[in-house]
Order: C-alpha cells, then structure tokens, then sequence
C-alpha cells in the first residue's frame, strides 16, 4: 500500500492532543462507573459528613407542585440512613436511597445507561411501596448528564442534570464538611463531573476521530507495521537468549521472559525461574529511547514451601536499553543477553544448591 507519509505527517502535526484531567476515578480507570459515581456522590449526601444543605438544593431543583413540600418535610425530619445499591427485589438495587424520619429519598443515576427495562423506574416505585410499610412520601430523583437522552418512564422520576448537581456542589465551602480534610474529594468529585458528564452531546466528532475516518487504511498499514516488527524484536530476544542458554529453557510472553533449567520445578511457569521484566510491554519496544529492563530470580506458589531458601522474588540487576533505530535494536538485544549471562553465572548456585538438597517434606 502507497502512503505519503509526508501528507499523514501533515495532517497529524495539525491535530491538539487534548489533556485528559486526572481526577480519582479517571486513574482508577472508574470514569463512567454508575455505581462508585454513586458511592462518591452518595458520602457527600450524608448530612453525617456535610450538613443537609445539598439535598436541601437537590429538592429546590426539582420541586413539582403536584408533589407535597419535601423542603418542609426536610426541615422537619431527623436524618435516618442511607444507601447505595440497595437492594429492593431479586432484581432490583436502588442507586441511592436517603431514608428521613418524615420522607425518603431515591435517586436513580444514568450515566451512560437507559432504563434497563422498559418500565424500570416504574417498577422501583411498586417494589418500594411495599417496603415503605408508614407509607412516607418519597421523592424520586432521575440524575443524567445532558448527553444521556434518556427519559425515565415513570412521570414520578424528576429529571436532575449534572451541570445543576455541580452548582450545588460548588456552592459547599471547607466549613460544611464534618471533615474538613475531605473538601479534597468534593473537589476532586466536581472536577470529574465537569469534565466528564457536563456535555451536552457527547463527541463523536472530534477531529482525531474525523482524521481517521479518513486516513483509516493508510493509519492501520502503520501500525500493522509497527506491531509487526516490534514483535519481531521480542521474538528475536528470545531467539538468541535461547541460543545462548542452550542448557535452559527461555518462555517469553509479553509481560516477561523466564529462564530456567529442565530439571528446575517451573510447572505452568510458576515456580523456580530467572525473569526478565521491561517498562513497557516486550511487544511494544520499537521506538522506545529508553527501556528499564530488571533481572530477579522468582520461587513461586507451591516451590516457595518447598525450597524456602530460594528468595521470592530476588532482583539481581537491571539497566536501561534503546530501541529507536537498527542499530540501537540489535546493540540493545546484544547488551541484554550477555547482561542476562553475567547475572545467571553469578547466581545460578541459588536454585541448584536448593535444588540439590531436594524439598523440604
């Protein structure tokens, strides 16, 4: 396939690599998940850790005339519990419910989900009126981000965006925390949803989107290209660590590569092994200016009982290799075998001595 690569190169100069913002949930790879979103969400309700100013404003957003005064109800009520995934029914768990002496309050949270079936919100309310043995007035509450254009079924669910959920947030100072120490997750929660649930349409044409839409073919012969040649730099490592351990067997994967001999216990590679591990995938090497490779000898599961004075996991050395052109491949590849042979020579007598001695029974 014909590629101009200077056009290509081109037209990716052109593009903004946005910033993501890093918020806790982002890190821990949580951005969209309903139910942490509502744990989170859920500690700054409890007036047992702010004061009951934000449900206060939950209810001013979205009073309806045809409900009874749930501001009035909240004045008037001691706070009981609440609840996150609680569970109603065989199949039924409420996101959230706050239970008040006088009213309860629910809160259904669609992020990216619709109503799991079509009547949903409908069936909470039956489920829930069971349950609701005082038969207390309970305010339903539908919280989605503006992208979501989902509308729940039942009419008693009033609709709350998240940019209006921000606004009361924002309006909590460090003073109306029980801990003032945790004004750092209140602030973290409403960067998060700033970021992530405040778009009016969520966008699907962001310009790194368009440009491949347009160059597919030509973006896939590149990194076919790419994935394919830096595999072939991890086979060929393992081609010539096996040359030069003829006495060992060299397993490789992606994550690591092991070193062991025949008559070392290393069943389903867990067990007694030199291991080699990089910084970054040993797939993904090419192009890299600068890789951290670590060599450890490892007594794994079972092995672990029966030679306790192989160590754990022991690191024995380590050192930094190039992967940016040819001759920096090949020079690297050369560097960390013979580094591999040094460490093995000097430390083999580890797992042999245990080895000759034979299990502990």
């Amino acid at each position: 396939m014909f590629v101009d690569f200077d056009a290509l190169k081109k037209g990716l100069n052109n593009l903004s690599i946005k910033k993501v913002p890093k918020t806790f949930l982002q890190i821990l790879d949580k951005t969209y998940n309903e139910v942490l979103v509502s744990k989170y969400l859920a500690y700054f309700i409890d007036e047992r850790n702010t004061n009951r100013s934000i449900v206060q404003q939950i209810l001013q957003k979205t009073k309806v005339s045809s409900e009874p005064d749930f501001e009035e109800l909240l004045a008037n009520s001691t706070f009981e519990s609440i609840k996150t995934e609680d569970q109603i029914s065989s199949q039924s768990r409420l996101d959230i419910i706050v239970k008040y002496s006088q009213f309860w309050l629910v809160i259904e949270n669609k992020i990216w989900a619709w109503e799991s079936k079509a009547n949903q919100t409908s069936d909470y309310e039956k489920q829930l009126s069971v349950l609701n043995k005082d038969k207390l007035p309970v305010k339903y509450i539908y919280l989605k981000p503006e992208f979501n254009k989902s509308r729940p079924s039942n009419k008693h669910f009033i609709q709350l965006y998240y940019k209006d959920l921000v606004d009361i947030l924002n309006s909590v100072n460090q003073e109306q925390l029980a801990d003032q120490e945790n004004y750092l997750y209140l602030r973290d929660f409403t960067k998060h949803v700033e970021e992530y649930f405040m778009k009016e349409n969520e966008e699907f044409d962001d310009p790194a989107l368009q440009f491949y839409f347009e160059n597919r073919n030509k973006i896939d012969h590149v990194v076919s290209t790419y994935n394919t040649y830096s595999k072939k730099i991890m086979i060929l490592l393992n081609e010539r660590l096996q040359d030069s351990f003829s006495d060992y067997k060299v397993h490789g994967v992606k994550s690591y590569t092991q070193i062991f001999k025949k008559n070392w216990e290393n069943k389903g590679s867990t067990g007694l092994h030199f291991e080699i591990q990089a910084s970054e995938p040993l797939d993904k090497l090419l192009g890299n200016k600068a890789v951290t490779f670590k060599y450890s000898i490892h007594n794994e599961a079972n092995t672990r009982e029966r030679y306790p004075s192989v160590p754990h996991k022991l690191e024995l050395g380590s050192g930094r290799y190039l992967f940016n052109n040819s001759e920096n491949i090949f020079s690297s590849i050369q560097s960390i075998v013979e580094d591999m042979k040094t460490i093995v020579e000097n430390n083999v007598h580890i797992i042999d001595d245990a080895i000759a001695k034979g299990p502990v029974k």
